[in-house]
């Protein structure tokens, strides 16, 4: 491609998409522009990328759809997805147990691996309670054809091959054709639209407990990536959470926004919140068996759907009420204090030493 016709991508990609296309990235335009300039009878993507400066109609929407990045795979990162499970979903439900709602949106969701991991370690931690709460997942994605993806949540053997488990599949799972189809009761949750990050007339409705925007940020410019955050902080709920990639909190965010740590994992929260006492969120488990029950038998199921079968409940654990004393009642006899010794009460050390004795009664 000649460095006009480049240029001229770049500065399609910066003011439509926000996204940052230098030399080192060249590589990526005939494996991505080709098939696509084929499609639409261009004799290569640089004819196609001509088309584009001279405004042919739905060149400029199929490039920058084409030019996005879509990797991605199930429980992308594992240490992060641990202290999710682990810490943070279990804290997120715990605050919003009194309405039982919960929202949460991820952000360039791309084929929706991501949005159903979520999706999944919910059924899981709530168990048999999976159906008394109202939840909404929003996955959007800048390509309609990645949002429509979503929504079938369907995935071939080598989607399905990368990060899930045998038992996630054999639970969450139906095999369609040569592919796998997430269970209807969990695309029912999910409602997938078409989204320019960094076009602030595509407000995605909120407010949100938990936005997951990973490894996406670091293709904008650094004003765009200062405009994105500064809306995403005014999407959150009084303490929900904005994940990033593990790098991307290093390229700086707004003064709306803080860090708050949940362990190991790095989340941000609005800073015109007052900051909460620092606490160590329940496990998974713990808040399974306490204030939400595990589950024990099959999640019900939403009408017109296939039921799920439930997740293993948690080795049961013991209440803290057996591990802390009971108070000494009113019929009980309670044992004397020991007198101290260097106490200043006039005795000599015999005396002492017999007024000990009778207090726990050794003398008779």
């Amino acid at each position: 491609m000649s460095p006009e016709s480049f240029r001229l991508l770049q500065r399609t990609l910066a003011d439509n998409g926000g996204m940052v296309l230098d030399e080192s990235k060249a590589y990526l335009v005939s494996m991505r522009l080709g098939p696509v300039a084929k499609e639409l009878g261009y004799d290569d993507e640089e004819a196609l990328v001509r088309a584009v400066g001279i405004g042919q109609p739905g060149t400029k929407t199929r490039v920058v759809e084409a030019m996005t990045i879509n990797e991605t795979s199930w429980f992308r990162d594992p240490s992060l997805w641990e202290q999710i499970e682990r810490s943070l979903i279990p804290q997120l439900l715990e605050s919003a147990r009194t309405l039982r709602r919960l929202d949460i949106w991820v952000a360039a969701s791309s084929t929706g691996q991501e949005v159903y991991s979520v999706a999944m370690l919910l059924a899981e931690i709530l168990g048999s309670d999976f159906d008394k709460w109202r939840i909404r997942l929003v996955a959007s994605d800048l390509s309609s054809e990645m949002v429509e993806r979503t929504q079938q949540g369907t995935f071939s053997g080598l989607e399905m091959s990368r990060g899930l488990s045998p038992a996630r599949r054999k639970q969450f799972f139906d095999p369609v054709g040569s592919g796998y189809q997430i269970k209807s009761e969990l695309r029912a949750l999910v409602s997938a639209r078409q989204n320019n990050l960094v076009d602030p007339s595509q407000v995605v409705r909120g407010p949100f407990d938990l936005i997951l925007m990973r490894n996406v940020l670091i293709y904008f410019t650094p004003q765009a990536r200062q405009e994105i955050l500064g809306r995403q902080a005014e999407l959150l709920r009084p303490h929900g959470k904005l994940i990033l990639g593990a790098s991307e909190g290093a390229l700086g965010v707004p003064d709306s926004l803080r860090v708050s740590r949940f362990g190991r994992l790095v989340t941000y929260e609005r800073s015109d919140e007052p900051e909460q006492p620092t606490r160590a969120a329940a496990p998974a488990s713990t808040l399974a068996s306490s204030t939400i029950p595990a589950a024990t038998a099959t999640a019900a199921a939403r009408p017109g759907t296939t039921r799920l079968a439930a997740a293993p409940a948690p080795a049961e654990r013991r209440p803290l009420s057996t591990l802390t004393p009971p108070a000494t009642t009113p019929n009980e006899p309670s044992t004397p204090a020991k007198p101290k010794a260097d106490e200043d009460d006039g005795l000599t050390p015999i005396e002492r030493l017999r007024a000990l004795r009778k207090s726990y009664n050794l003398d008779k």
